[in-house]
């Protein structure tokens, strides 16, 4: 266990004394708990440029190395997750479509290299780390914009046999594709049955959060805030009362939500959409 704590772990550069500090059993895992938030959690893609850091995985070694339940986390670390390599492979795709490039661009030991440091310290697995490029998703040869793009996927993704592929592959298809989809479903239900009905239908597919992802990668900041601050409403429970109305606080938040959606950046939803599809298509090619 100890050579895998030291894996990246860093020694002084020539003329560099080395430092030592005194923190206890808490200051311990508040550290550890901020790195893994910053490598696992965090969508920042400049975040992301540092999550996979020889610096950062030298000093996750050593919190890990002295952690008061070091022993514990053997049951989970050191091993492949299935959530954490979704995580690292979107966060990666967030940085390369940021640097206009793509994992196809690089030779497979430094794809590896790096998918290794972003995913320590968890274990690297080739088959957990694989997305599934279902090909009608993918730009036709004609497609040439984000636009002609974005139409293609809008034109096939409620029909069969392609939307059970969707439900069965969500997880694995590129962090692109699943944000288009869900902007584009996102928009149909907003506009066919309002936006309670549109909460109501991503709580039931656990997508809440993705969609909020999804509309910060595509720029649309105020609208990410304006649904995070209505599912943070429903997370606490404070959104119905006890004979299951709207409460007070929730029903005026939502039509507040509603308005400056109608009013404000929802309008240019699909504008920013063709720019991010024109942005991943240039990143993959």
């Amino acid at each position: 266990m100890e050579q895998y704590f030291n894996k990246y772990r860093l020694e002084p550069q020539q003329g560099e004394s080395p430092r030592t500090i005194e923190i206890n059993h808490a200051e311990i895992v508040a550290l550890n708990k901020a790195i893994m938030f910053l490598k696992f959690e965090c969508t920042d893609p400049e975040a992301g440029l540092y999550a996979g850091s020889e610096s950062l995985n030298s000093l996750l070694g050593k919190v890990l190395e002295v952690h008061p339940f070091r022993e514990r986390q053997q049951d989970y670390l050191m091993k492949p997750n299935p959530r954490v390599a979704g995580t690292v492979m979107d966060q990666l795709e967030r940085v390369d479509l940021q640097e206009r490039t793509s994992s196809a661009r690089r030779s497979p030991e430094l794809n590896r290299h790096i998918v290794e440091a972003r995913i320590y310290p968890y274990a690297y697995d080739e088959q957990l780390m694989q997305r599934e490029w279902y090909e009608p998703l993918l730009p036709e040869s004609s497609v040439k914009t984000g636009e002609q793009w974005i139409e293609q996927i809008a034109g096939i993704m409620y029909r069969e046999p392609h939307a059970e592929q969707i439900r069965s592959s969500w997880d694995r298809l590129p962090l692109a594709v699943r944000n288009i989809l869900l902007l584009i479903d996102y928009d149909t239900e907003l506009h066919m049955n309002g936006l309670l009905t549109a909460l109501d239908n991503l709580d039931a597919r656990h997508q809440s959060q993705q969609l909020i992802t999804a509309l910060q990668d595509a720029g649309l900041g105020q609208e990410a805030g304006l649904i995070g601050e209505l599912q943070q409403l429903r997370s606490l429970e404070e959104d119905k009362d006890a004979a299951g109305s709207l409460t007070e606080a929730f029903a005026t938040k939502l039509h507040t939500a509603e308005r400056i959606l109608q009013l404000g950046e929802h309008s240019v939803l699909y504008d920013r959409m063709y720019e991010y599809a024109d942005c991943v298509m240039q990143s993959w090619t």
